[in-house]
């Protein structure tokens, strides 16, 4: 590609560019106005999440710690089930099977819903 070629281009991705910036920003709104099951449940999730990552979890013992780790994995291992109604639905899953990207996304062994979903949203038989 010449120069001239690149500088004629570039409107476009200018164009390209706000059109993307737009749709995150529509998607944003669709998470924050949507109150789906899932997005409920992210936000349950999440508030333990940081609260178990936080300095008051350090007063726990450790039974109750362990406790409140796995009420934050059963609800990790609910969401694969549930329903995606949003975009913002399938980023709370992501964001809580890999607990906010700390962890590698589970296998379809242990996820086969959620690998089931993501082949359908390209247009892959299961």
């Amino acid at each position: 590609m010449k120069r001239r070629d690149l500088i004629l281009a570039a409107p476009a991705s200018v164009g390209l560019a706000a059109v993307f910036q737009a749709r995150v920003a529509e998607a944003a709104q669709e998470v924050a106005t949507n109150d789906t099951p899932v997005m409920a449940l992210f936000r349950e999730w999440s508030a333990l999440y940081h609260w178990l990552n936080g300095d008051e979890a350090l007063a726990l013992d450790q039974a109750l710690f362990e406790a409140e780790c796995e009420r934050r994995v059963e609800m990790e291992d609910r969401v694969v089930g549930m329903p995606t109604v949003t975009v913002g639905d399938f980023a709370a899953k992501v964001l809580m099977l890999t607990n906010y990207c700390d962890h590698e996304l589970p296998g379809d062994d242990r996820c086969p819903e959620l690998w089931a979903e993501m082949r359908a949203l390209v247009g892959q038989a299961a």
